[in-house]
């Protein structure tokens, strides 16, 4: 009795006790209530930040396409809807391939899902693509770079080419990533992530 909160929880854990349920039975029915209303009240503000995050997202669809305003990800996104489906892929994928015979794309590492799709789709075997980039380097994770989508690439390649010289770098410092990246056997925990000594 000197701890009425620790009471009320001992009951609700025996709840299915038939002698708690004969001599407790109003006291019961009200520990269980409380339980009940503590574990709805700990879930209203993740509810509230849901519904908020909701009508924020949906606010600012509204406001954009009352301003006619397209953000960076709204462009990757429609062409990407472009790019894989509907009438539109396969007109946009002649033409484009008419115009082009090979395209580079540098800094591959910060290459997100949606736009190696929209690559990979609009440019067949017929067009040389040349993906250029480093995974050490991978930095965007934050705006969608998906060092899976990396590998992806990789695994679908023709052909692989690693640098092995470096023409920017002072010869200690090159010596000093050298050292630090082969200390450790499959530093980066990936076999289709390798470090090579330059």
């Amino acid at each position: 009795v000197g701890n009425p909160e620790e009471f009320l929880k001992k009951l609700v854990s025996l709840s299915l006790r038939k002698y708690v349920q004969k001599l407790f039975p109003t006291l019961l029915e009200l520990a269980i209530t409380l339980e009940e209303t503590k574990n709805d009240a700990k879930s209203i503000p993740y509810a509230m930040y849901g519904n908020a995050a909701t009508f924020i997202t949906d606010f600012v669809k509204q406001k954009k396409k009352q301003l006619a305003i397209f953000s960076y990800n709204d462009l990757i996104q429609q062409l990407h809807t472009a790019a894989t489906t509907g009438s539109s892929k396969a007109a946009l994928a002649t033409l484009l391939e008419e115009k082009y015979d090979g395209i580079f794309i540098d800094e591959f590492q910060d290459t997100d899902k949606l736009q190696y799709e929209i690559f990979d789709s609009l440019f067949s075997k017929e067009t040389i693509k040349f993906y250029i980039g480093d995974p050490k380097q991978s930095i965007y994770a934050f705006r969608g770079a998906d060092l899976n989508t990396y590998k992806t690439a990789v695994k679908n390649a023709d052909y692989s080419y690693t640098m092995d010289t470096n023409y920017r770098s002072s010869v200690p410092l090159i010596e000093a990533y050298n050292d630090f990246y082969t200390a450790v056997p499959n530093a980066f925990l990936d076999d289709k992530i390798n470090y090579e000594v330059v």
